[in-house]
């Protein structure tokens, strides 16, 4: 079995400005920070595919500019 999990939101920054994303997927792993276990076996090789998206508000107030930031995806194979 394996478990992926991603977290619900995260943020981008720019100096003191930031966004925050909020987290959406494929429908084939649970946002959120829950995981969801996939059933039956890779054998001796495999792959799987995540798809991560997300969406975040901007104002016309918001500041323009580069806005960076990261998240972890943790995959766990059992």
């Amino acid at each position: 079995a394996m478990t992926v999990a991603v977290p619900a939101a995260f943020d981008l920054v720019k100096g003191s400005d930031k966004l925050t994303v909020t987290t959406s997927n494929d429908g084939s792993i649970a946002a959120g920070g829950t995981t969801k276990t996939l059933s039956g076996s890779l054998g001796a090789e495999g792959s799987y595919v995540v798809k991560v998206g997300g969406e975040f508000d901007l104002a016309s107030t918001t500041p323009t500019g580069t806005y960076t930031g990261s998240f972890t995806v943790t995959a766990s194979y059992n």
